[in-house]
């Protein structure tokens, strides 16, 4: 019996960290794991951002008094996108021609540990 129930308190606790964690950075569980399909949490540039974001508290508060559905009856007052906080910043063109000279180069060089990944390779 105690095993039964310190895997159902551990569980419990799981769940609860992590709806905090989603209320106080203000999405749902579905928006959470699905974000990079949303072109709302996209920018002009491509990085990903939170247009609910809006402080911890102002989260807090509206999830406990003006409710969950606040957001989807409200969505003008959604910030702007391009002033959501960045959660991932997308490559540019730029970032993945210089990822792939990098690793174009470690090809054509000897590495003295033949680890090319997150080295330079430097021909002696």
């Amino acid at each position: 019996y105690l095993i039964f129930a310190f895997t159902t308190t551990l569980f419990v606790l799981a769940q609860i960290q992590s709806h905090v964690k989603l209320i106080t950075k203000g999405y749902t569980t579905n928006e959470h794991l699905n974000m990079v399909r949303y072109k709302y949490f996209r920018d002009q540039n491509g990085n990903l951002r939170n247009p609910f974001y809006k402080g911890c508290m102002n989260n807090w508060y509206v999830f406990c008094f003006e409710g969950c559905n606040a957001k989807i009856r409200n969505k003008d007052k959604m910030i702007d996108i391009e002033n959501a906080p960045i959660i991932a910043k997308a490559l540019t063109k730029e970032d993945i021609e210089r990822i792939n000279a990098k690793k174009n180069e470690c090809k054509d060089t000897e590495c003295k540990d033949k680890d090319c990944k997150d080295k330079e390779c430097k021909p002696e």
